[in-house]
This record gives C-alpha cells, sequence and structure tokens, in this order.
C-alpha cells in the first residue's frame, strides 16, 4: 500500500481501502476513479495482493489492514474467488512444497521451480485440473460457498462495528458470457446469491462487459488472459461505478 498519505487521518477527507487480488493491486481500476472523484475528497489506499482469493483478503485485513481505519471498504470479488490458492513454501525439513487447502501437499523439485518457466508450467497445470475437480464434487462446493459466505459476513460484521461502510464490486470472467464454462456460471450466480442474502451493497460489473462486447472492444490485453482487464478496459468499469455512485454513502 505505497502511497504518500500521512498514516494519520485528515478531517473530513475519506480514506478509501481496497482489497482485492492482481487486477486491486494493478492500480487501473484505481487510478481511473482517482481522475474521477479527486483527491481533495478521497484517499485511495491499495491492498491489493497478487494471487490472493477471498478468505485470505479477508485475513489479511484483519491483522493488518484495519490499522488504516479506513472510512469505505471495496472488496474486488473475481468468480473464481471461490477456488482455493495454492501456496508455495519451504518446510521444515527443507523440501519445496506446495499446498493448497482441500487438495494435497505435493513436493517439487527447488532448483526447477526457480529456473524453468516449463516446469512451473506443469505445476500450474496439475493444481489448474486439481482445483477444477475439487470444484467438481458437490460436497467440496458446498463447503467452499459455505466458507466465503461466512468470511464475507465476517468482514461485514466486523466492518459494521467501527461503523465502515462496505461494498463488493464483482468482476466477472472478461468474456462475453455465452463462453463461460458451466463452473463459472454458478459461480457468478452464487455469489449474487450470497451478497443479496447478506445484504452487502455491490456493484455487478457484467452489464459493462456485455455493452463492451457489442460494440466490439477487446477486453484483454493478453488474449488468454480472462482476469485482468485493459486499462481502457478498467476506465469503462470505474466510470460505471462511479455513474452508480461507488463512494456515495447516500446510496
Amino acid at each position: 500500500m505505497v502511497n504518500d498519505y500521512n498514516l494519520e487521518k485528515q478531517e473530513g477527507i475519506t480514506r478509501v481501502l481496497f482489497v482485492g487480488d492482481s487486477v486491486v493491486l494493478r492500480c487501473d481500476i484505481i487510478h481511473c476513479l482517482k481522475d474521477l472523484y479527486g483527491e481533495s475528497d478521497f484517499e485511495y489506499w491499495n491492498a491489493g495482493v497478487n494471487g490472493f482469493n477471498t478468505a485470505q483478503e479477508i485475513e489479511f485485513f484483519k491483522q493488518f489492514n484495519y490499522m488504516i481505519r479506513p472510512d469505505l471498504v471495496i472488496l474486488l470479488f473475481h468468480n473464481i474467488d471461490f477456488e482455493t490458492t495454492p501456496v508455495a513454501f519451504i518446510d521444515e525439513s527443507g523440501s519445496f512444497s506446495v499446498y493448497a487447502p482441500e487438495m494435497p501437499t505435493n513436493y517439487f523439485h527447488r532448483w526447477l521451480f526457480r529456473h524453468s518457466y516449463l516446469f512451473r508450467s506443469i505445476v500450474s497445470l496439475l493444481f489448474s485440473r486439481l482445483r477444477e475437480s475439487a470444484l467438481e464434487d458437490p460436497q467440496a462446493w458446498q463447503e467452499r460457498v459455505q466458507s466465503v459466505q461466512a468470511e464475507l459476513r465476517e468482514l461485514k460484521q466486523f466492518l459494521e462495528r467501527d461503523r465502515v461502510r462496505f461494498s463488493v464490486v464483482i468482476l466477472p470472467i472478461i468474456d462475453p458470457p455465452g463462453q463461460w464454462s458451466w463452473n463459472e456460471i454458478r459461480s457468478f450466480e452464487q455469489i449474487l446469491f450470497i451478497l443479496n442474502d447478506l445484504h452487502i451493497r455491490y456493484f455487478d460489473l457484467l452489464p459493462v462487459i456485455t455493452s463492451l462486447v457489442s460494440k466490439g472492444y477487446s477486453l484483454q490485453g493478453d488474449v488468454s488472459d480472462r482476469w485482468h482487464p485493459t486499462p481502457e478496459v478498467s476506465c469503462s468499469f470505474a466510470q460505471y461505478l462511479y455513474n452508480k455512485g461507488l463512494f456515495d454513502s447516500s446510496r
């Protein structure tokens, strides 16, 4: 969260904290919002962490980010955030291990993982297939849904205790909905249900994606990357959020 703001809050300034993964970390949407809202009344704090899912983002907030005392927390939610995120670490024996909840621990060659792009690609493919298999299991899916719902409920209650406003921005797969997989459709519908059930204020960016696709816009900088919008598309998202009153406490 590197910025030029003082940790001590200024009277009359709304401190906005953005929580999420690499899309938040890249800051494109935040920069566009800053251009729209300006800095005379708002501070923009970025707590994006590459590869984090919702559980990790919320735990990181409770452990560290709450200390900046935000007035508004905005969490960006991908519909892949129901999936678990592999974590790589060196265990007590010095072995290189890759682990993800609900999946087995796997040990890999440390030198190859560090120096071989091909080896890292194989590891990524392996865990991608393991995640897909886990999502096909109805019980495992329900456990993930219940976990995400519990985490969002806990964050909402945590923020309400300190009278901090909370909103979720849903960033779906950056592809036309007709190209989504069954799991992607199910994940999108599930997060809508959870947010409505918990009465959490949210903003769905799917209408922006649908509109841009119909106009022939290129949504991704890399055709293989379905998660990170281009800077231009990010500004379209920001304009939509601005028009919908993202920072407005009266809506």
